[in-house]
């Protein structure tokens, strides 16, 4: 089966979402990007980031693989797209993980809550 007849082009998903007066974030890099050739994860995130991604989900449990979250952290940084992130609970069957394990900094929440006001106006 051909993939593209399954997924959507994420640069199509990130208009849809602007057009949709939406913010556009990429969840869990680390579970979502499925885990392969380091450069080719980056490549993706740049090519999203360079289509308008607002922001990257940086702390969640699925986010394991130190040396691409490292990268990932570089690109929001060099970017100066904004940093979302939580525990993504789902019961404990999922990951042994609870509510309020992973969170942001309060300059980080500044910045999506700032975001999110933004789109109310």
């Amino acid at each position: 089966t051909d993939e593209k007849n399954f997924f959507a082009d994420a640069t199509d998903v990130i208009r849809m979402i602007h057009d949709s007066d939406g913010i556009a974030i990429l969840a869990h890099p680390g579970s979502s990007m499925k885990l392969g050739n380091p450069a080719k994860i980056k490549d993706k995130i740049e090519k999203l980031i360079d289509a308008g991604l607002d922001g990257i989900e940086k702390y969640h449990i699925g986010n394991r693989d130190k040396s691409m979250m490292k990268d990932v952290e570089s690109m929001i940084v060099e970017e100066e797209i904004m940093v979302t992130g939580g525990s993504d609970f789902h019961g404990e069957i999922y990951f042994p993980v609870h509510i309020g394990t992973y969170g942001l900094s309060k300059s980080e929440y500044d910045v999506v809550a700032g975001a999110l006001a933004k789109l109310k106006t």
